[in-house]
């Protein structure tokens, strides 16, 4: 998964929650300097951070994935107009 779209959502659902990064980080027991670096791409978490933090925000993952994989870079999981004419034409 691209560590700046995982890191685009995490920062975007934090702020949306009113968290701080210390209060995710205890939640998803972990220090916040490493959730700090997660949301600035600079790490990405292990399967059991990355689970964690999706039921701490419920979030699908599922539709993470996907979104990743169709180069959906929006954290709402809507596609541009620009993507979505690339996509066609592929």
């Amino acid at each position: 998964m691209n560590n700046v779209y995982l890191s685009t959502i995490l920062k975007d659902a934090r702020k949306k929650s009113g968290k701080t990064q210390q209060q995710i980080a205890n939640l998803a027991a972990i220090s916040r300097t490493y959730y700090a670096d997660i949301e600035r791409s600079r790490y990405t978490p292990s399967l059991i951070v990355f689970f964690r933090l999706a039921v701490i925000f419920n979030l699908d993952l599922n539709g993470l994935i996907r979104n990743d994989e169709l180069g959906i870079t929006n954290p709402l999981g809507q596609i541009s107009n620009h993507q979505r004419d690339r996509q066609l034409e592929s």
